[in-house]
């Protein structure tokens, strides 16, 4: 129960700073990334890259560990990363969990990954 009350409150906060910041109408994009299938004993690991710098992660899940970061480009620009771990260990057949962003300028990307564990 606490861990449904602790992302009960994380969505709150994160969803009223969206408010907040973001116009009406405003449809976030959805970014996804299949593992296909895998083990249940297999750390999964997968870099996102956004055009704009990250200000806020909230992810929906213990199961997930997210981190942003920047970082220069071969061609001298600036990256900017999240990088995802995502433990499937508790998990049995197809899996789907998002990690919600917010960037410097208030725009807002859905971070989804899928797998199926066996």
């Amino acid at each position: 129960m606490t861990r449904l009350l602790r992302i009960y409150a994380l969505l709150a906060v994160f969803f009223f700073s969206l408010h907040l910041s973001c116009p009406a109408g405003d449809i976030a994009p959805l970014i996804e990334y299949d593992f296909g299938a895998v083990s249940s004993k297999t750390l999964l690991k997968h870099d996102f890259m956004l055009p704009e710098e990250i200000t806020n992660l909230v992810t929906l899940c213990e199961c997930i560990k997210a981190q942003a970061s920047r970082e220069k480009g071969p061609d001298g620009a600036m990256r900017y990363l999240v990088r995802v771990e995502f433990d499937p260990s508790e998990y049995k057949g197809p899996v789907q969990e998002d990690i919600l962003t917010l960037t410097k300028s208030a725009k807002r990307t859905t971070l989804r990954i899928k797998a199926f564990v066996q």
